[in-house]
């Protein structure tokens, strides 16, 4: 399309001031005192005929197929203690999406996307709607994860079967769990265990040890931090003490105490590195 600037009382129609040829496509304007502006089609309509038709798939495709453009809606619930029904502050939600795509050794697999959020007083979380552009690989699921020091970590999985959303275990399938879907939101409320609540027996006392490790990096507490998040680090570790106390005499007790303090350690050296 190009813009052609005649002055007025003229019938031919004289090439623009300047222009270009792009193949088939002309581009042109030309602006003079006392003229008027003309609107002209060059050899460019049936491309950009072409062009409309091309984005007419791409949108309709999108809707039905999910490709190349893929969304998933919002998700948010609230986070609950399993024993008590009540909201649980700071749980750290995480979900990673994943997109897939074939290979020569099978299924390929990658990040398009990491979304995290805190709960509030309440319990409340919410993650954003995901939007994703795709040519080669098509929207696969999204890992969820729910983090909490005193609480037992969860994880589930959603995705998208036969244009119908689904969530449930890392298994998926087997284990759907409840959740409802109004207004383009998944909302997903969920409960989780406290190690108080869990880890109650002599004999699970090495699960403890590989449940606060999981704690080690420090990521769950920098993570607060980055979202200027009130928090207790000698609060935290004075429940996991109080914990670790519940297997003294057991056989296991000084190897659970000793992991418990390089843990301490690793955190309060990555809290102050950053």
């Amino acid at each position: 399309m190009g813009i052609e600037v005649l002055p007025k009382g003229r019938v031919h129609k004289p090439k623009p001031c300047f222009g270009k040829e792009f193949g088939h496509l002309t581009l042109g304007f030309c602006w003079r005192k006392g003229v008027e502006l003309r609107m002209i089609f060059f050899k460019g309509k049936k491309i950009l005929v072409m062009l409309g038709v091309i984005v007419g798939i791409v949108i309709i495709s999108s809707f039905a197929i999910k490709w190349p453009i893929n969304t998933f809606p919002a998700i948010e619930g609230k986070v609950l203690d399993a024993t008590t029904d009540e909201p649980i502050e700071n749980v750290v939600v995480s979900v990673n999406w994943i997109r897939s795509s074939p290979g020569p050794a099978g299924e390929i697999t990658r990040t398009i996307r990491s979304d995290i959020a805190v709960t509030d007083r309440e319990g409340k979380y919410r993650i954003p709607r995901l939007w994703s552009f795709h040519l080669f690989s098509v929207f696969s699921r999204g890992y969820i994860g729910f983090y909490h020091p005193l609480y037992a970590s969860k994880q589930a999985v959603t995705a998208r079967e036969r244009r119908k959303i689904i969530i449930g275990s890392p298994a998926l399938k087997a284990y759907p769990e409840d959740f409802e879907y109004t207004k383009g939101i998944v909302h997903y409320d969920i409960k989780i265990v406290s190690l108080e609540e869990k880890y109650n027996k002599p004999e699970q006392d090495f699960d403890l040890s590989n449940e606060i490790a999981s704690f080690e990096n420090g990521a769950y507490f920098l993570i607060l931090r980055s979202k200027k998040v009130f928090f207790s680090l000698e609060d935290t570790f004075k429940k996991w003490k109080n914990l670790t106390a519940r297997f003294v005499g057991m056989p296991r007790y000084d190897y659970l105490l000793n992991r418990l303090k390089r843990i301490e350690h690793s955190i309060r050296s990555r809290l102050f590195e950053e």
